[in-house]
């Protein structure tokens, strides 16, 4: 079952996070500071054209999504974006992934959107990318999106 995040979803929603942290395995860059993540999950819940949808298998949280709906900066059109995608590792060979990015398409439709996006970035403290989380997301997205671009990173020092 999908369903958007509530209050009481907090404890859940923090342990998945970290769980999604450590599996990105960007050592030194994703560090995990769970005041921080209290913070962006309360502000991002609380504010207009934006959801965390959270994806469940009985009593337990075991995927999420992070979303929003916004204007493109030229034009009328509502794009719909994939901010943060994660489903448990052990949950992962099942249709938990696929229900969640249905849910993240109906939720995008629901508000006239165009279009959904989403990238696939992680890198480490030394800007290398992450390559396994970047060839799980790449596998994943790719055989539901057309790929229209890349990510580039460069650090500021």
């Amino acid at each position: 079952m999908i369903k958007p995040f509530e209050v009481e979803d907090t404890n859940q929603l923090i342990e998945l996070l970290e769980a999604n942290a450590q599996d990105a395995m960007a050592q030194g860059f994703a560090e995990y500071d769970i005041d921080r993540i209290i913070t962006m999950v309360k502000g991002f819940a609380n504010m207009p054209n934006r959801d965390i949808l959270c994806a469940w298998r009985g009593s337990q949280i075991v995927g999420h999504a992070i979303i929003s709906a916004h204007k493109k900066a030229w034009g009328n059109d509502m794009l719909g974006d994939i901010h943060i995608f994660f489903v448990h590792p052990d949950h992962r060979n099942g249709f938990v992934a696929k229900d969640l990015f249905d849910a993240c398409y109906s939720w995008f439709r629901q508000r006239d959107c165009v279009c959904m996006m989403s990238s696939v970035q992680a890198w480490d403290k030394n800007f290398d990318p992450c390559e396994r989380w970047i060839e799980n997301g790449e596998a994943f997205f790719g055989k539901l999106m057309q790929p229209v671009g890349t990510c580039y990173v460069k650090e500021i020092v």
